[in-house]
């Protein structure tokens, strides 16, 4: 039960237009990185395809941060804060979360996204960052 405990909640589904979901422009969809400025960089054994997009919740909680998956409510990820409540707000483009902390905002990597190939998309998961 959350009782008292303030808590914020971004849902980030994957699934934004092309442009802005792609990692890279020079990235192909059959070879996913995963890489996007000023972030974590994912590995090739991090990155799972997806037959569709696989919709996260970001949630913060006093002293930190849970991505879950949308659909199962199981926790896909987490992240510790020294701040006792975090702000979160979506960066519009269906992947990332950005965390307004006493420090200054940080960049939270759902680990959920698609990349256009052709007349189709493909989509990824990987661990959140």
């Amino acid at each position: 039960m959350i009782g008292t405990a303030a808590v914020a909640l971004v849902l980030l589904a994957g699934c934004a237009s092309p442009s802005a979901q792609a990692p890279s422009s020079k990235a192909s969809a059959d070879t996913p990185t995963g890489t996007h400025a000023g972030a974590h960089a994912h590995t090739p054994s991090d990155i799972t395809e997806a037959p569709a997009v696989r919709p996260r919740l970001v949630l913060s909680h006093d002293g930190g941060i849970a991505v879950l998956d949308a659909g199962s409510l199981e926790t896909v990820g987490a992240v510790a804060t020294t701040d006792r409540f975090v702000r979160l707000n979506a960066a519009g483009d269906g992947r990332h979360a950005l965390v307004s902390t006493t420090g200054g905002f940080q960049v939270l990597d759902a680990g959920t996204w698609g990349e256009a190939h052709g007349n189709h998309t493909h989509y990824f998961n990987a661990t959140p960052c």
